[in-house]
């Protein structure tokens, strides 16, 4: 029997999907939140807050599951990890921000302009804070700080203990794990999963006859949130530079809302009314409409993130550029993808994908992501924890 630890999320209906499919019956799907508004598998799930007497019964009996299944590693799920007994077999499905956002690591996914942008949001910190903020990332002053000030390990820690708990390790993408193991020496070992495929994510419902991407306009997809990674300010100043003159969509409806507010100020500043920031949410359809209708796609970020969006946009036949820094850049470019990136190639960004770069792209999609091989590596998923 498995135990699944899930927030309210459309990915965990495409887990309990698979997980039902090989072990029916056998899963218990623990989701913190009273009213889900996003999981449509309601009959399947035990819904609880977490102060919830019945939540508290299933955390206290964890050592009676084959394994447990953390699906992200949320500040509510590092306490339980960290509270549970070493006979627990624990499994992280890491996501991205839950392990790239460790103080080590942190820091160095932000480019020097949106480090410079995050500064004046904070009302540019003088020297002393910057020096106080520094000496608090180490381990030796800010233990004893939070226990003397907040009662409690500092949160950096006990996240990155969390982390080294873990039996094994279920990324995104295989180079997420890799990354995580090097810069925190982990000694879980790794698991292959993949939450979609192309069927469940409809990739082969789409209309190939729907091809904006052929008129004479381009248009970007610039980003995938309001999250100071995506590092905006680099991609509006260079196609500033080389005179963009099609249409950028920036999706900010979620993140960092004051980020947001200066990303909106800046691309409005710049290319007028051609830049789009989409600051509410919007129906799925809508944005995946708005999505396809980008022949061009720009994800500065330095971390793996978005990889859903980006294995669309592969899909649709748009031209995706990455920063070389990003760990998804490596990934797609070993399993021979027509990636491209801002660092070097982005003064070609304009010319289109041929026949042969678009099917190229299709092929390693449909290979990595058809419903038969998500099934073999959920299959191996299962079988190497439940006996």
């Amino acid at each position: 029997m498995l135990l699944h630890i899930a927030d309210d999320s459309i990915f965990l209906d495409y887990a309990i999907e698979q997980f039902e499919k090989i072990i029916p019956g056998q899963n218990i799907y623990l989701v913190n939140t009273e009213k889900p508004k996003h999981i449509k598998n309601i009959n399947k799930i035990i819904c609880n807050g977490n102060k919830s007497n019945e939540y508290k019964a299933y955390i206290n009996e964890l050592n009676k599951y084959d394994a447990v299944i953390i699906h992200a590693l949320t500040s509510d799920k590092i306490k339980i990890v960290n509270k549970g007994s070493k006979k627990i077999i624990f499994v992280w499905m890491f996501w991205g921000a839950d392990g790239y956002y460790i103080n080590k690591v942190k820091s160095t996914l932000f480019s020097e302009r949106t480090k410079d942008i995050l500064d004046k949001l904070n009302n540019n910190p003088n020297i002393f804070s910057k020096v106080k903020q520094y000496i608090l990332s180490k381990d030796i002053f800010n233990i004893p700080y939070s226990l003397l000030i907040k009662k409690e390990l500092p949160a950096d820690y006990q996240r990155r203990k969390a982390i080294r708990r873990m039996d094994f390790c279920a990324p995104v993408i295989e180079d997420d794990y890799f990354f995580i193991k090097k810069v925190l020496r982990v000694k879980c070992k790794y698991l292959p999963f993949s939450y979609g495929s192309v069927e469940s994510l409809g990739l082969l419902n789409e209309d190939d006859s729907f091809n904006i991407k052929e008129s004479e306009n381009n248009r970007i997809l610039l980003g995938n949130s309001a999250d100071p990674s995506n590092n905006h300010i680099e991609i509006i100043l260079a196609l500033e530079k080389l005179k963009f003159g099609g249409e950028i969509i920036c999706p900010l409806s979620y993140g960092n809302n004051e980020y947001a507010s200066y990303i909106t100020k800046i691309g409005n500043e710049v290319f007028g009314d051609k830049f789009f920031p989409i600051l509410d949410f919007i129906p799925l359809d809508e944005y995946q409409t708005l999505v396809k209708s980008c022949n061009i796609v720009i994800m500065n970020h330095y971390r793996q993130q978005g990889m859903g969006n980006i294995l669309s946009a592969l899909w649709n036949r748009s031209k995706v550029f990455l920063s070389m820094k990003n760990p998804a850049y490596n990934y797609l470019i070993r399993n021979n993808v027509k990636i491209f990136n801002v660092e070097f190639d982005f003064i070609e960004f304009e010319k289109r994908l041929t026949s042969a770069e678009i099917n190229q792209n299709k092929d390693f999609i449909l290979n990595q992501y058809s419903s038969d091989n998500v099934m073999k590596k959920a299959k191996i998923f299962i079988d190497t924890l439940v006996n």
